[in-house]
């Protein structure tokens, strides 16, 4: 028999290895199998996929330009508040402390109450970011807005990939994940371009509350027309009803019955209800769009939820995937940070809208790499196909690869391109 088709063999292997392929079939073998209720999101239309989706994904846009637009405006907010730019790089850092508490909070939220009102909460606290980062005076403002910002922004970075998972199979994930990807560098690379021409033409404090209207936008979107995607297996007694009665002829008693002593009760009706049988109705839109899904029967206690989240360290597999984001985000948030401090100075004295033009070259980069990662879903079933229909987690790594070498390139050419601006010039990048 076919180690796909096997369930016997299927059980002794290690998590995350499924069969995704049927060969005697030649079919894609569904992970995970979906059941028979149409509103399990794996099985909701695509139509109504792609409208969660989208809104997500916007989501995701404005969380990360509401993160990186503030670095294109650090020489204007150094001349006319006097922060220091090493208060401006403090308040990154804040910003990316916050990034880091706050997942560690959301992410048992969003496993407690659902995703609906984590994505509510989120969207709501950035936008309250943006005011203050709008009206800031001080460095007190500045950094206070970060934090805030970070923390409402942290479960960007976790929701979408959980939402992923309730909305589509294991081969269609590289492609939504390549999709989300893209909408983060946007957010990244290109509003930051836009913030600089905007502050040029409008001055600083507009990129914020640009922001402020479509994090506003996002809100309201959110709340009316995004739907809950945590499943809850649903049931629905009255598809499995019967009645029964001590003198109804269609009675047929068992032997164990027959052999149990007789105590006369009265004629009754009962509901036998089973877990596995779910309703086949459509949910109200009101039940839709309720503010929060609890598990029934209960999950574990949040701290304990918590623990469990950073206990997910002690994988190698997941070990090893925090390290390689980590490296990433560290690397990224270098970047913006010098390009904000050193590139303001002789040779370059960049204004806002260079700086925000220097965010084209990587937003390119990133465009070209999500093309070539979208192949990703069509490399695991090809080799799935050649390993027997089984699908291991590892096959996703090859492309990783091609990252291997081009990251280090474009990260060794940037730090010559920045030593020679700061060969050039050597006065110090306080003001005076």
């Amino acid at each position: 028999m076919d180690l796909a088709m096997d369930p016997a063999r299927r059980e002794q292997l290690p998590p995350g290895t499924v069969p995704l392929e049927d060969l005697q079939r030649n079919e894609i073998i569904l992970q995970p199998w979906p059941s028979d209720d149409p509103e399990q999101p794996l099985n909701w239309s695509s139509i109504r996929k792609t409208i969660n989706y989208t809104i997500i994904s916007f989501y995701a846009l404005m969380t990360f330009a509401l993160i990186d637009i503030g670095t294109v405006v650090w020489a204007p907010m150094n001349e006319q508040l006097g922060i220091t730019y090493v208060n401006m790089n403090n308040s990154f850092a804040a910003n990316v402390a916050g990034l880091a508490v706050g997942c560690i909070i959301m992410v048992p939220m969003a496993i407690i109450f659902g995703r609906r009102p984590v994505y509510i909460l989120s969207t709501a606290i950035q936008l309250g970011s943006g005011i203050w980062s709008a009206r800031t005076m001080t460095t007190g403002d500045l950094i206070g807005s970060n934090v805030l910002s970070g923390l409402g922004g942290a479960i960007s970075e976790s929701i979408v990939q959980m939402t992923i998972a309730d909305l589509f199979f294991v081969h269609q994930r590289a492609r939504m994940n390549a999709i989300y990807l893209v909408m983060v560098y946007i957010g990244s690379f290109l509003a930051p371009v836009a913030a600089g021409y905007c502050a040029k033409a409008q001055g600083w404090r507009w990129i914020w509350w640009w922001t402020v209207l479509f994090l506003a936008i996002t809100l309201v979107v959110v709340i009316i027309a995004y739907e809950e995607t945590k499943y809850t297996p649903r049931i629905d007694a009255t598809r499995v009803r019967s009645h029964e009665s001590r003198g109804d002829d269609e009675a047929k008693p068992t032997k164990l019955d027959q052999d149990a002593k007789q105590t006369p009760e009265p004629n009754v009706t009962t509901f036998h209800v089973q877990p596995h049988l779910v309703a086949h109705s459509k949910r109200s839109w009101r039940e839709r769009l309720a503010l929060y899904t609890l598990t029934p029967g209960g999950s574990r206690p949040f701290l304990h939820l918590i623990w469990d989240t950073l206990s997910l360290v002690r994988f190698p597999a997941v070990a090893y995937t925090a390290l390689m984001w980590g490296s990433t985000l560290m690397w990224f948030s270098i970047l913006v940070t010098t390009m904000s401090t050193y590139f303001t100075l002789p040779p370059y004295n960049f204004s806002p809208s260079g700086i925000g033009l220097m965010n084209l070259a990587p937003f390119l980069g990133t465009v070209l790499g999500l093309s070539l990662s979208s192949c990703n879903d069509w490399i695991i079933l090809r080799l799935s196909k050649r390993n027997g229909g089984m699908f291991e987690p590892e096959m996703r790594l090859w492309l990783g690869l091609v990252g291997v070498v081009l990251a280090p390139a474009g990260l060794l050419l940037f730090g010559l391109s920045m030593s020679k601006a700061s060969a050039v010039d050597e006065k110090p990048i306080e003001p005076s």
